[in-house]
């Protein structure tokens, strides 16, 4: 029996994951105080994701406006202060749900 670090309740063993790096090899809280953390935590992550997302798309919108044309991967890197790779990827999410075919060609 081991008490979960997180509900504070005395569980069998087999309710708690391995963790090598712990002197028993078992995690510290229990499965499901493990899975109930990772899946707010996935909430979260998907929500931040969105608001760089939604920077995204005001940034190339603004831009289209005052120059008439679609910004570079640069461009947008350069603005946003994050990696090209980044921007390819959520403007790829971004491509599947609105489908705008210009947007880092140049």
């Amino acid at each position: 029996m081991k008490k979960c670090r997180w509900c504070g309740e005395e569980k069998d063993l087999s309710c708690f994951s391995k963790n090598k790096n712990h002197k028993d090899g078992l995690s510290l809280y229990c499965k499901a105080c493990s899975n109930e953390y990772y899946k707010e935590h996935y909430k979260c992550t998907r929500r931040a994701l969105s608001k760089n997302q939604y920077a995204i798309l005001k940034l190339i919108d603004s831009f289209y406006k005052e120059f008439g044309e679609f910004p570079t991967y640069e461009k947008l890197s350069k603005e946003l202060s994050v990696s090209r790779q980044y921007i390819q990827q959520c403007v790829g999410t971004l491509a599947k749900r609105f489908n705008p075919s210009e947007i880092g060609s140049n």
